[in-house]
């Protein structure tokens, strides 16, 4: 397992695989139970929050190989995602307002009725987690870049957190802006499939993300024995 680990496609193929696995499950379910909402489904919501707490137990395991080395800011910087992300999951966005669901949205900021109170709070977060994301983007983008063209696992693996993170989000979009456009609903079966997809892609984040820390620690495990260390 550990050779293949090191192989870019790894995480691309493990994420594809997980998916279709995650997603055949779900619709079981359906086979069984009937027609249901797929964001009521506990059994994807247990298992999303199951794999973070995996991932939290990976985050401090592998701490020690990064914390007091010349490598620190990077593995805060994997610590930043692993954050927003699990935020993200938590819909903690809704927790900024008491008054709007789009706190992070330019309409809740556009709102005369949403109180001043409130966006003067979501707008320091937000400008605060813009200045962390783009200084860290600064800093790390060439390595990134020169990683992935490469054929770095570990890199190919952030590509594959991040493309299925904003793959879910256009996902999680679709259906209400079909319906803005159209002025219908999604078809229920398509619905239920696009929600299914959200969800299930949000679930693969966290395991990705200990994917990428195995892999990182790999590689440091090679570059010492290289070295003799």
């Amino acid at each position: 397992m550990k050779r293949y680990a090191k192989l870019f496609l790894f995480s691309p193929m493990l994420a594809l695989l997980l998916l279709a696995v995650l997603i055949g499950t779900a619709y079981a379910f359906r086979w069984f139970l009937g027609p249901y909402d797929a964001d009521e489904n506990i059994v994807i919501e247990i298992g999303t929050y199951c794999a973070y707490l995996l991932s939290f137990v990976a985050l401090a395991y592998f701490s020690k190989d990064h914390l007091h080395t010349s490598r620190r800011r990077s593995f805060l910087a994997i610590a930043f995602l692993w954050c927003v992300a699990l935020v993200r999951e938590m819909g903690a966005q809704h927790w900024l307002t008491a008054h709007d669901t789009t706190a992070v949205k330019i309409r809740f900021f556009t709102n005369p009725a949403n109180p001043l109170s409130e966006k003067i709070i979501v707008g320091g977060i937000l400008l605060v987690l813009i200045i962390i994301a783009v200084s860290l983007l600064v800093k790390h983008i060439r390595q990134m870049v020169v990683g992935f063209f490469k054929g770095d696992a570990f890199y190919w693996t952030l590509a594959t957190f991040g493309g299925f993170g904003i793959l879910s989000q256009i996902v999680d979009r679709f259906p209400s802006r079909y319906s803005k456009r159209y002025g219908e609903l999604l078809p229920e079966p398509t619905l239920f499939g696009c929600k299914v997809f959200e969800e299930c892609s949000e679930m693969l984040l966290p395991i990705l993300f200990i994917v990428a820390l195995w892999q990182l620690h790999l590689q440091l495990v090679d570059a010492s024995s290289e070295t003799g260390v």
